[in-house]
C-alpha cells in the first residue's frame, strides 16, 4: 500500500524511542524502536526487529511529560529495508478511543512544538 501525498491527520516527525510487542500476548517481552513519525491515524517506526505483514502490535511511548504512557494499538502495513539492519514499517492505529485519538493529536502538537530558542 503506498503512501498518499494527502494526510488525514497532522504528523510529527521526530525521533522518539517506544516500546512494542503483538498485540494480546501479555507474556511477550516488549521490543525497542525508533518513531519516526507519528499521526492520530498511525506511525512510522524502525526497529531491528522483523515483523510479519499485517501484525497487530500495541506501542508504549514514554514522554517526560506525561507520567504514564502513550498507548496505542496498530496493525503494519508495509515494511522498507533500512539503515544498519534496521527496517522501517508503516502502521495504521486500529480500535483507537476517542480519548486516545486526542492524546495522539496532544502528542503529535507536542512533538511539533518547536523547542526553546538558542542565543
Amino acid at each position: 500500500m503506498g503512501e498518499s501525498n494527502q494526510r488525514q491527520f497532522d504528523r510529527a516527525g521526530m525521533e522518539v524511542w517506544m516500546q512494542f510487542r503483538t498485540f494480546g500476548t501479555l507474556s511477550e517481552i516488549w521490543h525497542l524502536g525508533t518513531i519516526l513519525d507519528l499521526s492520530a491515524g498511525g506511525l512510522r517506526f524502525d526497529t531491528e526487529e522483523l515483523l510479519e505483514d499485517e501484525t497487530q502490535l500495541e506501542f508504549q511511548v514514554y514522554l517526560p511529560v506525561r507520567k504514564n504512557p502513550y498507548q496505542f494499538a496498530g496493525k503494519l502495513l508495509w515494511a522498507k529495508p533500512g539503515q544498519s539492519g534496521h527496517t522501517e514499517y508503516g502502521v495504521e492505529f486500529v480500535r483507537v478511543s476517542d480519548r486516545q485519538r486526542i492524546d495522539m493529536d496532544q502528542l503529535v502538537e507536542f512533538l511539533n512544538r518547536p523547542g526553546p530558542s538558542k542565543s
